[in-house]
C-alpha cells in the first residue's frame, strides 16, 4: 500500500463509519434535525429560533435517514447528516410546529418549501419539516418537501410521495401522470417519478 492511497482509504472508512455514503452521486440532501439554534429569515421562515427535533426514541434520526433513502433510492442524490462543503439541499426538522417558523402556520401545516418551478438546480434552498415525530410519516414529509425544492407540485394521487395529506400508507414517486392540485407551475399533471428523475438524474446513471 502506498503512501499516497492511505488517505484516501481511511477517508473512504471514515465516511462509512458515519453512515455516511462512500460514493459521490451527483445531488446531496443535508437532513438537518433542529437543535434550538437561530435561523436567519428567508423566503419560506421569519427569523427565529428552530425549537429542537425530539424522537424520544434511541436511533430516531438514522431511522428517519434510512427511511428517506428509501424513497430516493432510484435517485442520483446522497442524503446525509452532516453539513457537505459543496453545493446541497437542505431540510430542516423540528418536533415543535410550525408557529416559530411563520405565526400564520397553524397545526395543519407539517412543512414548508419554496417552489422552484424551474427545477435549475438552486442548490442552496432550505425546505422545513415541522412536528416530526413518527418516523414513517416524518419521511414522507422530508421526501416531499425535498422534491418542491426541485420542482414537484402535489398530485391528487393517494400513493405518490406528493399528496399533501398524509394517509398511514407507505407512498413512493409514482411513475404515471397524475392529476396536480393547485397547480403553480402551469402543469395540469406531473408524473412524479419521472420528473425527479429528469432533474435529480437516475442512480448509477453517470457512473462506469
Amino acid at each position: 500500500m502506498t503512501r499516497a492511497f492511505l488517505p484516501a482509504l481511511l477517508a473512504l472508512w471514515a465516511s462509512v463509519a458515519q453512515g455516511e455514503p462512500a460514493h459521490a452521486a451527483k445531488h446531496v440532501l443535508y437532513l438537518e434535525f433542529a437543535r434550538g439554534g437561530a435561523r436567519a429569515a428567508d423566503s419560506v421562515c421569519r427569523a427565529g429560533e428552530a425549537p429542537p427535533f425530539r424522537c424520544g426514541r434511541a436511533g430516531c434520526e438514522r431511522a428517519l435517514l434510512a427511511e428517506v433513502k428509501r424513497l430516493y433510492a432510484d435517485f442520483d442524490v446522497d442524503v446525509v447528516l452532516t453539513p457537505p462543503a459543496g453545493p446541497h439541499l437542505t431540510v430542516v426538522i423540528s418536533s415543535a410546529g410550525g408557529e416559530w417558523c411563520n405565526p400564520d402556520y397553524g397545526p395543519r401545516v407539517r412543512g414548508m418549501a419554496p417552489l422552484n418551478c424551474a427545477g435549475d438546480a438552486r442548490w442552496g434552498s432550505t425546505a422545513y419539516v415541522f412536528a416530526c415525530r413518527d418516523v414513517q410519516a416524518c419521511a414522507v414529509r422530508i421526501a416531499q418537501e425535498s422534491a418542491h425544492l426541485v420542482g414537484l407540485e402535489h398530485t391528487a394521487d393517494p400513493e405518490d410521495v406528493m399528496y399533501p395529506l398524509e394517509t398511514g400508507h407507505k407512498p413512493r414517486f409514482q411513475s404515471h401522470e397524475m392529476a396536480t392540485l393547485n397547480p403553480r407551475c402551469g402543469k395540469a399533471s406531473q408524473d412524479s417519478h419521472a420528473l425527479l428523475s429528469e432533474r435529480l438524474g437516475v442512480r448509477g446513471a453517470h457512473t462506469r
